[in-house]
């Protein structure tokens, strides 16, 4: 996404704050540069060229969850998910060649059920033997570049759950896994089977659930994620 349209998007912002509250990086943190406006200001001042993109910008970015609570809230109906995608898109554009290669093929990796699969088994384990706790004991999960993946490995044993496939006569809904639902979102989405179950319907849940590409856009990847969804819709 170019500059220019990144400032269009930012400048419908107000700075009212009416989004601080619905922001769970700013409730965590409480520093204004974690929170919807602060993250919309940085933007502005990276994209006209006032900022330079530092370590400590691009944390403040790199913080959001992308969660777009903000815009339920939002009086000016600033469209937060876009810019912060289209920014991260802008971001990825200016780094080396060789470095956009790596970052892409780690998502494509990240995106093969199988391999997403073998995590959870693996982190399994990892809690098993107590690897969780020795991470912390030595400082290991505290580590600027391994750090967050000890933690990780820490926590997808709680977020990780299989949803077996079903093919009903006349389903009246799909649930879709995707490529990361059962990873990091497995026991909402059987919650979410459950209920729906519960309520008499009849829940259809793809053998093969495909990539929306919602993995590649979020992480500056925008024609990757098109592809990918266009191929899911086909599929």
């Amino acid at each position: 996404m170019r500059a220019t349209e990144l400032l269009r998007l930012a400048d419908q912002c107000v700075k009212c704050g009416l989004c601080l509250p619905h922001c769970p990086t700013y409730a965590q943190l409480a520093n204004e540069g974690d929170s919807p406006r602060g993250r919309i200001a940085l933007i502005q001042g990276w994209a006209s060229g006032r900022l330079a993109m530092t370590p400590v910008l691009a944390g403040h970015l790199d913080r959001c969850l992308t969660c777009r609570a903000c815009e339920l809230a939002c009086p000016s109906l600033v469209a937060f998910g876009r810019l912060m995608d289209g920014a991260k898109a802008a971001r990825v554009e200016g780094l080396p060649p060789w470095r956009r290669s790596t970052r892409l093929a780690r998502l494509r990796l990240l995106s093969q059920p199988r391999l997403t699969s073998l995590l959870t088994r693996i982190t399994r384990w990892y809690g098993r033997l107590g690897l969780t706790r020795l991470a912390d004991r030595v400082g290991a999960s505290r580590l600027p570049g391994l750090g967050p993946l000890f933690r990780l490995a820490g926590v997808i044993p709680t977020t990780a759950r299989t949803v077996p496939p079903s093919a009903p006569e006349s389903p009246d809904l799909e649930l879709f896994v995707g490529c990361m639902g059962g990873l990091a979102q497995g026991p909402a989405i059987a919650a979410a089977r459950n209920l729906c179950e519960g309520l008499g319907l009849r829940v259809l849940v793809a053998a093969k659930s495909g990539c929306c590409g919602a993995l590649f856009r979020h992480n500056g990847f925008p024609a990757e994620a098109d592809a990918r969804r266009a191929a899911w819709a086909r599929d």
